[in-house]
């Protein structure tokens, strides 16, 4: 027994000695481990090293140096720009070792990486740093912490974060820390978008208590303006300004007064009488200040533009003159001031401003936009001698003038106004020159040409400028427009041969829009106008009809067709057959009646009255609510009496006078029938 007992202790002596030499082992093993781990890092082979740390953490979890192990792993991991890798390693230490002191330092280190790398994981990092925050003082660093909170929150568009944030921010830190004034504002930012503006106005009321640089207090103030501002409520963005402004030491405060002015007229419901009040208040403080010359500009389109009194806006600009004679804005401010004596047409004044500025080389670079403005003003003034000059002078002198070709068209235009029509040639001709094809309105220069000769009765030139179009290739409505035009004049001067002719080219035009117009036109003048040509109009309203089956003009020429044969040929036969053919063709027209009407009184005039009565007594049954069916009545009962059926007559004049009472062809009747 004793021997056995030995034996067991000298057995328990030697287990304790071997284990004793397996954890030294052990502890040596990881101590060369790391020391292996770090000259590699040292070297920055981060690859080999995070795998040394990496399998120090695991072959031996509870080296004292294992948790640094996956420290430095993670750390290897985050040279490489393997964030996935460095987070595993950094979330292990945070929950395999909770005791350590690499615990927080893994926190802040994840989330760090997390808000600097490549792609940036925000909402994460924002979640770590407040994690941090909440630890009291067991880290160390707090105010970073937290402060990296509400702004990664930030960054991520996590407003209601940021607001959490800040809020700790202030509960651990309060004055201490030395960002508080920063997230306050960032809070107040925060909130604004949140749209908890009642909240944000509160948290600028209570920072206002503290002793908040000015800077900080001022900027405060201009946000939550600014936000109220984005809302559209004016008169408190404007209130916020008011106090932003009044902030002593507050750099901003010029701007902030000049936004509170801006703001009560850029919004939907406008205080133009505040906003003028503010500006002078702006002047009367900083009159001295480059930025008054701004304000004075400013007030004076308040005038103009919201209070709509032009004399105010003169008298601002005339002020401004004054007190700043070496302003940079003088000139854009005489601009302005003649610009509103032209509103309030006053322009003699106007145009003596604009010459003025014209004749003083320090405004060279705006001569072409003061000499437009000058040339309108005398165009205003229906001098329109002197506005021709200068539209002239523009699109000629100027050489790339944006305006060039609007310079010219106005240029003509006051030229046709002053009756110069040799002028108004030249300058369609010199359009023509300088830009021949470019210009967009070349068909109308060319017009205006025609226009010209035409009235001038030189027809031959006109002539001449429209197929002057055909070889530059105008478009087929210009050439159209330019042949209807010089066939007008041929027309009024008698020559209807040539007017048709003429008619008849742009009607040949392919792609031309009026060419149907212009078809009809030709057989018109041949038809209507001396010398007439009945046969040739007959010829062309068949081209027409054929043409254009479809539509009132056709039905039309049917009608022009029937009136040739009737007035022009007496061919009351050819007449009939016209009226006939329209019927058939057209039974749905609105002129169908019409049609009906007119071919009842053909038979008449060729004493067919069979067929006349026929005719109208089909007007009076199928039409009896149309104006024709009275007229029908009235001819049907004459044409009845005629041919001597007196009881007939009788009847029909008898049914006019009590189914249409109220026309006039009733009171015939009744005329007639007191004859018996």
């Amino acid at each position: 027994m004793k021997l056995r007992m030995v034996v067991l202790a000298v057995c328990a002596i030697c287990a304790a000695a071997w284990a004793q030499e397996g954890a030294e082992t052990l502890y040596q093993k990881g101590r060369k481990a790391w020391d292996k781990g770090n000259e590699l890092n040292g070297q920055q082979k981060y690859e080999e090293a995070a795998a040394v740390f990496e399998a120090l953490a695991k072959d031996c979890p509870t080296h004292e140096l294992a948790d640094d192990a996956l420290m430095q792993a993670a750390r290897c991991a985050r040279s490489l720009n393997k964030t996935d890798v460095a987070v595993r390693s950094f979330e292990r230490v945070m929950k395999e070792y909770p005791d350590s002191p690499n615990r927080d330092q893994a926190a802040a280190e994840m989330a760090d990486m997390l808000q600097g790398g490549p792609q940036p994981q925000y909402a994460k990092a924002a979640k770590l740093y407040e994690d941090l925050g909440s630890r009291g003082d067991g880290y160390g660093n707090m105010e970073h912490v937290l402060a990296m909170a509400v702004n990664s929150y930030w960054s991520a568009g996590d407003f209601e974060g940021v607001v959490r944030a800040a809020d700790k921010y202030w509960e651990g830190l309060g004055r201490s820390g030395g960002r508080w004034p920063w997230a306050i504002q960032l809070k107040v930012q925060a909130l604004a978008e949140l749209k908890r503006f009642d909240d944000a106005a509160k948290v600028v009321a209570e920072a206002g208590k503290l002793p908040l640089p000015a800077q900080a207090r001022g900027n405060l103030l201009s946000y939550l303006a600014g936000m109220y501002g984005n809302a559209k409520d004016c008169a408190k963005a404007s209130e916020y300004y008011l106090k932003a402004s009044a902030v002593e030491g507050y750099d901003n405060a010029m701007g902030c007064l000049l936004a509170a002015a801006d703001v009560l007229v850029n919004g939907e419901k406008k205080d133009v009488e505040g906003a003028v009040k503010i500006y002078r208040q702006f002047l009367e403080a900083y009159g001295r200040a480059p930025q008054s010359h701004e304000a004075h500009l400013r007030l004076a389109q308040v005038y103009r533009d919201h209070a709509r009194d032009r004399q105010k806006e003169i008298d601002v600009y005339k002020e401004f003159m004054q007190r700043c004679p070496d302003s940079i804005m003088l000139a854009r401010a005489k601009w302005q001031l003649a610009d509103a004596c032209r509103g309030a047409n006053r322009r003699p004044e106007a145009a003596a401003i604009y010459t003025e500025m014209l004749a003083n080389p320090v405004n060279r670079e705006y001569t072409a936009s003061l000499t437009w403005a000058l040339a309108w003003t005398y165009w205003e003034q229906q001098d329109y001698a002197k506005g021709a000059a200068l539209f002239e002078e523009l699109a000629k002198g100027f050489k790339g003038y944006w305006n060039a070709e609007d310079a010219f068209v106005y240029a003509v235009q006051c030229r046709q106004y002053a009756k110069d029509n040799e002028a108004v040639i030249r300058l369609a001709d010199e359009y023509l020159t300088v830009l021949p094809t470019s210009g967009m309105k070349a068909g109308w220069a060319l017009q205006q040409k025609v226009q010209v000769l035409a009235d001038l009765k030189r027809l031959e030139e006109a002539i001449v400028v429209v197929e002057r179009a055909q070889q530059m290739r105008a478009a087929a409505g210009v050439r159209g427009q330019l042949y209807a035009q010089v066939a007008g004049a041929c027309r009024a001067q008698g020559d209807s041969r040539k007017a048709a002719d003429l008619y008849l080219k742009a009607a040949a035009l392919e792609d031309h829009e009026g060419a149907a117009g212009c078809l009809m036109a030709a057989a018109e003048v041949l038809a209507f106008s001396e010398p007439k040509e009945p046969g040739r109009a007959l010829g062309i309203y068949a081209q027409f009809i054929q043409s254009y089956p479809k539509g009132p003009a056709a039905q039309d020429a049917h009608f022009r067709v029937a009136q040739v044969y009737r007035d022009a040929l007496g061919k009351r036969g050819d007449e009939a057959d016209t009226y006939r053919e329209f019927l058939k063709k057209y039974p749905g027209s609105v002129q169908f009646t019409r049609a009906m009407w007119e071919l009842a009184g053909s038979y008449r005039a060729q004493e067919r009255n069979p067929d006349a009565m026929t005719t109208y007594a089909e007007i009076i049954a199928k039409f009896p609510k149309s104006d024709y069916a009275a007229a029908a009545m009235w001819e049907l009962g004459q044409v009845q009496q005629a041919q001597g059926d007196a009881e007939k007559a009788r009847a029909t004049f008898e049914q006019l006078v009590k189914d249409k009472p109220g026309y006039i062809q009733a009171d015939y009747a009744r005329e007639r029938l007191a004859q018996k």
